[in-house]
């Protein structure tokens, strides 16, 4: 029977919480599925919302600025990495497993960045050398510096008129500058000589019968070597060849009986020690051994500086002689020029980018070997497997802040995103970097969602998701925040992580010490915000993938004490005991003669507890963290409660005149379709809300509710009539709420 009202039915949520901006922005398709508000609500996909679940508490931690980073062995095993200041703490299902001694200080732990391959974690920083953590157990971790081959080297850095000078072609040596060119902070680097080698010759000449001879030694290199014969003889000689001018092997033998005279020739991959050694019966045998010009370049890592001219340095590729050298360069990266910040894998490749000298350059290994940033050129061409270097210049010269790996190896700078195609393989002669757009982004870490990246937008305000466009042949994306910018206008974001299972959730931490929350499913259209306060500042998020589940770990700040805690798993049962709705909170079951509950990490605060089903409100946890209750209890949940808050928008619906908006309103009833929920409270606004009746608070043994609730909504206006029609749905017990639709009953006039 009508009763004169008309009942306006929002069945989804899924467009989340929108700006006052957009308030009014009836037009839009996704306003019919908005919310003004959604505080410690998540937004199901699917368009329902349900209130967060709580946090369950770990362990106190001890460093004031905190990074949560997850080391991913397989699909089954994960770690949780805490890194503080100078430490790192490796967690496992909330157990500490190992605790190691780093260089990062707590201040520099925003600057991390991390590509992992099987048990092997590489770490940049851009202000320590690179560090490997590597795991060979639960409890056995070690983490050491990075020291690569010899790679790429700065040719700017030679000083005119100064020469280098080494004591000796290998081993430890001591190098001698003509002037100044050494520093302290060079001390780990290395450090490359050039010298142009002409050509030169051997001869070894046998005569008179019967005799045996050997040349002297020559160094050959790229360029290789050629030897001729000259005279008419019996015998046979070799070309030999040695790394170390020590240890001789033979390369090339010849045999004559009076009839032969070879002309040959041959090259090296390095620079290797050549002779000629031969033996004849009769006649004259003579054998020139030429050494091709070259140009002969020796590698060494500096080890210790004395002073300006003078530093101790480790031969790798060894000198050609102990003359002084003219040509010279230090490698990129030292204490001095600064170290890589970014890392990633792409093409089997190590990838690292940005000091502070070359903050625009990414260095690519050698295929397949890590550890080897070298060249190598065969008959004066490199091969395809050579190191690469590359610069990301356009215009101006942004720092590269992040390198993410997909199909192609996508180059995120503080102004303008890059592309290195993966359509063809990567080669010293064959890479072209091109700008796809020219946003830039922070130093959070972006999110990878199936084929979309979800990264944060320079000055930290701003979410936009990057993805290849087939229609234009490029990347590009959308602001996942346009409709949100509230959230984040006076809070920039400082951390992120994403959660696929369930609902397709992201955390944004905010530096005000919220987190700002996003269910984001690309294909649908979906992307949801939402809000989750706490009593405390939120500092670090990251989840841990496990075989069964997917963990979300916070760092708290409560009463100048750092919590890590991980957010609860919503049960799907109708017994409020199987639910964790209570912050830094610990569940549990207890001696039913005791009505004495321990929360040591809460002591001297004021809990909850929701003891058999039941809501116990502010109760005092003593020094030691002691809680009593009235009477014992089996199970329990005790933590710090929180207020979670829904507020539907104006109503609006095609009317024959017009639109209802700027009409006056009353919401007089809210019908709302619940599953497994307790408590709660409607009202228009906040401050006015009448409780939700439920008969199961009353029973002996305390269920949740599924199904409608018809609850009358209390008016705070003159015949509670408005110009909006909005309500609120407020809930602070420690039971869930989840709220699949809402009718509201409005009158029209006023």
């Amino acid at each position: 029977m009508a009763d004169g009202r008309v009942y306006m039915l929002q069945p989804s949520f899924a467009t989340g919480e929108i700006s006052p901006d957009v308030a009014s922005r009836v037009d839009l398709d996704k306003y019919q599925s908005a919310l003004l508000q959604a505080k410690n609500f998540f937004i199901r996909p699917y368009g329902s919302t349900y209130r967060r679940p709580g946090t369950i508490h770990i362990a106190d931690l001890t460093s004031e600025n905190i990074l949560l980073q997850e080391f991913a062995v397989d699909a089954d095993r994960a770690y949780l990495l805490e890194f503080g200041n100078q430490y790192l703490n490796v967690w496992k299902d909330g157990v500490k497993k190992a605790t190691l001694t780093t260089p990062f200080a707590g201040t520099e732990l925003h600057k991390l960045r991390f590509a992992q391959s099987a048990d092997v974690m590489f770490i940049t920083s851009g202000t320590h050398p690179v560090q490997v953590l590597t795991r060979a157990a639960d409890t056995s971790w070690t983490m050491t510096e990075f020291i690569p081959e010899p790679g790429y080297f700065d040719a700017t850095t030679m000083k005119d008129g100064v020469t280098i000078t080494p004591s000796a072609t290998t081993g430890t040596v001591t190098l001698t500058a003509s002037g100044s060119a050494f520093t302290a902070g060079q001390v780990g680097n290395w450090i490359r000589t050039e010298q142009d080698r002409a050509s030169e010759t051997v001869t070894l000449s046998l005569s008179s019968g019967t005799q045996t001879g050997t040349s002297s030694s020559i160094l050959a290199g790229a360029k290789g070597w050629k030897v001729i014969s000259h005279g008419t003889w019996k015998g046979d000689f070799s070309v030999e060849y040695s790394k170390d001018n020590s240890n001789w092997k033979t390369l090339r033998s010849y045999t004559s009986n009076n009839d032969y005279n070879p002309t040959e020739s041959g090259t090296f991959d390095e620079p290797t020690y050549i002779r000629v050694k031969g033996t004849i019966t009769s006649g004259t045998l003579t054998v020139d051994l030429t050494r091709l010009p070259y140009t002969h370049k020796a590698t060494a890592r500096i080890t210790g500086y004395t002073d300006a001219t003078h530093v101790t340095a480790k031969v790798k590729d060894k000198f050609a002689n102990t003359s002084a050298c003219e040509e010279w360069a230090f490698g990129s990266w030292s204490a001095d020029y600064g170290y890589p910040s970014c890392v990633t894998f792409f093409q089997d490749r190590l990838c690292l980018a940005a000091n502070n000298r070359y903050p625009y350059m990414v260095w690519m290994s050698r295929t397949a070997d890590y550890y080897n940033f070298g060249t190598e050129e065969v008959e004066g061409t490199l091969t395809d497997d050579s190191a690469v270097a590359i610069s990301f210049i356009s215009r101006r010269d942004f720092r590269i802040k992040h390198l993410v790996a997909q199909s192609d190896l996508i180059v995120m700078t503080e102004g303008n995103e890059w592309i290195v195609s993966g359509s063809n393989t990567v080669k010293p002669t064959d890479v072209n970097p091109q700008v796809q757009t020219s946003r830039g982004t922070t130093d959070v870490i972006p999110i990878l969602v199936g084929g979309q990246m979800i990264y944060v937008q320079r000055h930290g305000r701003t979410v936009r998701d990057l993805q290849y466009n087939y229609t234009t042949d490029s990347y590009d994306g959308m602001d996942l925040t346009i409709l949100a910018k509230h959230i984040t206008q006076d809070a920039p974001i400082v951390d992120a992580a994403y959660r696929q299972e369930p609902d397709y959730m992201m955390w944004f931490v905010l530096d005000d010490g919220t987190a700002a929350c996003l269910t984001y499913i690309n294909e649908q259209k979906v992307y949801a915000w939402s809000r989750m306060i706490t009593d405390g500042t939120i500092k670090a998020v990251e989840t841990i993938t496990t075989s069964d589940e997917e963990d979300v770990y916070f760092v708290v700040e409560r009463n100048g004490v750092n919590y890590l805690e991980r957010l609860a798993d919503m049960a799907d049962t109708d017994d409020p005991d199987d639910y964790i709705m209570l912050d830094c909170a610990k569940q549990g079951t207890n001696n039913t003669a005791s009505n004495i509950i321990t929360a040591a990490w809460l002591a001297g605060r004021t809990v909850d507890v929701l003891a058999d089903g039941r809501h116990i409100e502010s109760l005092e946890a003593d020094e030691y963290g002691n809680v009593v209750l009235e009477v014992p209890c089996e199970r329990y949940v005790v933590g710090l409660p929180y207020n979670s808050l829904l507020e539907l928008p104006n109503i609006e619906t095609q009317m024959q005149d017009g639109t209802m908006q700027g009409r006056k309103k009353k919401v007089s009833a809210a019908i709302l379709r619940l599953r497994n929920s307790l408590a709660g409270r409607v009202g228009i606004t906040e401050a006015k809300t009448d409780v939700i009746k439920y008969d199961e608070l009353m029973a002996q043994t305390v269920t949740l509710f599924s199904g409608g609730k018809n609850v009358t909504v209390p008016n705070v206006t003159v015949g509670g009539f408005n110009d909006w029609g909005r309500i609120v749905i407020t809930s602070d017990a420690p039971y869930p709420l989840s709220v699949a639709s809402v009718v509201r009953a409005v009158v029209n006039g006023g």
